[in-house]
């Protein structure tokens, strides 16, 4: 969670349908003068600039511009530190300006939301410290240690007492300030729930409870996208309640749809947002999980160089056909993947460079295992040099030429194929069927001669 600092009061408006408080913004005595103050406000994970107001007296000012209730930055222009607050319509709200705003401070008083917000901020910081704790004690109890089992009753119900003190400060939260944003919508995100006397004998540990039932607590209410716990509850559970393995986290990823699948909007964000932290953690595999698995009517929102990542990832899959290629050799003459290819059953695929230390050594080595094999394989190397001289004094004084070999004549960092082909090291080497389609892929040389002769008896 960020920083929260708070606000005073303010005046009431009659809009369209409900009824809808205005914000007013006050000046300490000591604030400085002539200053711009922005105000964001958050929904589906971005910021976005609700109001920039030059301050050019000690004057109020009323801001009318607040519609949703939620989550709210007010800072100064050219500070990238600034202070959260609630927003509630039905409250009367008086944000005062003091020195310290440019360190993300602002003063705080007679709003019950931002009070019950701060509230809650306390609890979690003190609670989850602990309980993390707990975990980490418990989970690095090895099981040949002395009194195993009786250790991890022992924190176990430590972890429940602990678990069960913070739900009921929260709950009394929800009951002293009912009503409100924070009680309403980020007090279920921050319940934790405990297996009864009950369920206990099916789940051996809490953490196997979690898993479980983490969002036990949690309704699919689309005021929750306007703040960024949902974040943090999706990450914690990947983190620290789904096991360490692909199918553990496509557990997860369905109990989550599970969860959520009621509201499109919710769905929507979630699946781009944990489309968006594993492209980040370079697991594309769990991407297009998501992806395909998605509940019905959710939509992507994807930036251009993530769609291309997922694109180019998808290209490269085992038995993909890949695109077809089409470059000058070294006489400058056309040469494309696809004829080269349907000469025979099995080609290899090769990017190097003239530069790459492995690729000198490497590349003349496989010419003399594949001279067993003429006739039988073609290969396709694509040089990703800029040079044209070292390229082809490099192709001569190697003997390659029976190779097809072509080139870009680009910078490595400017090529169009290397992304495309995923292309992060050198050599790459792909093994291709007669139709382009990948054989196999990311072969060192040794690999590539055991599937050459698996293939070719």
């Amino acid at each position: 969670m960020h920083r929260f600092l708070g606000f005073l009061l303010g005046a009431c408006f009659t809009s369209v349908g409900f009824s809808q408080s205005p914000v007013v913004i006050k000046q300490a005595e000591l604030f400085p003068k002539d200053q711009t103050i922005e105000i964001y406000s958050y929904f589906n994970g971005n910021q976005k600039l609700l109001k920039s107001i030059k301050l050019v007296s000690k004057d109020s000012v009323v801001i009318t511009e607040f519609k949703n209730p939620g989550l709210y930055f007010i800072g100064m222009k050219g500070f990238k530190t600034k202070a959260e607050f609630i927003y509630n319509p039905k409250e009367n709200i008086c944000l005062e300006l003091i020195p310290d705003l440019a360190n993300g401070g602002i003063s705080i008083e007679r709003s019950k939301d931002n009070i019950c917000y701060n509230d809650l901020l306390k609890i979690n910081t003190v609670y989850d410290h602990f309980l993390d704790s707990i975990q980490t004690n418990r989970r690095d109890i090895h099981y040949t240690t002395e009194d195993f089992y009786g250790r991890c009753f022992f924190l176990d119900s430590l972890y429940e007492t602990v678990a069960n003190e913070k739900n009921g400060r929260l709950t009394y939260l929800q009951y002293s300030y009912p009503e409100t944003y924070t009680s309403e919508v980020l007090v279920p995100l921050c319940l934790i729930p405990v297996a009864t006397m009950q369920e206990k004998p099916k789940y051996q540990t809490p953490d196997a409870f979690q898993s479980k039932f983490f969002f036990k607590y949690i309704k699919a209410d689309s005021r929750i996208l306007y703040h960024y716990a949902l974040d943090d509850k999706l990450l914690q559970l990947i983190s620290k309640y789904t096991y360490p393995t692909t199918e553990g986290i496509k557990k997860s990823i369905d109990y989550i749809n599970e969860t959520f699948k009621s509201d499109t909007a919710i769905t929507s964000y979630v699946s781009n947002f944990l489309i968006k932290t594993f492209l980040e953690a370079k697991s594309p595999d769990l991407a297009l999980y998501i992806m395909s698995n998605s509940s019905e009517g959710c939509s992507f929102d994807l930036g251009e160089k993530q769609s291309e990542y997922l694109s180019n990832y998808t290209h490269v899959q085992l038995g993909a056909q890949v695109d077809d290629i089409i470059l000058n050799d070294v006489t400058g003459t056309p040469i494309s993947l696809s004829n080269t290819c349907k000469k025979t059953e099995i080609n290899i695929l090769i990017f190097w460079t003239t530069w790459c230390v492995h690729c000198k050594k490497v590349l003349p080595e496989l010419k003399d295992f594949l001279a067993s094999y003429k006739g039988k394989v073609n290969v396709f190397a694509v040089s990703l040099d800029e040079s044209k001289e070292d390229w082809t004094n490099f192709v001569t004084k190697n003997e390659l030429t029976s190779w097809v070999h072509v080139s870009e004549l680009k910078k490595i960092e400017k090529s169009t194929l290397a992304p495309r082909f995923m292309v992060t090291h050198t050599p790459t080497i792909y093994l291709l069927d007669k139709e382009r389609k990948i054989l196999a892929k990311n072969l060192n040389k040794d690999q590539l001669i055991v599937e050459l002769q698996s293939r070719l008896k």
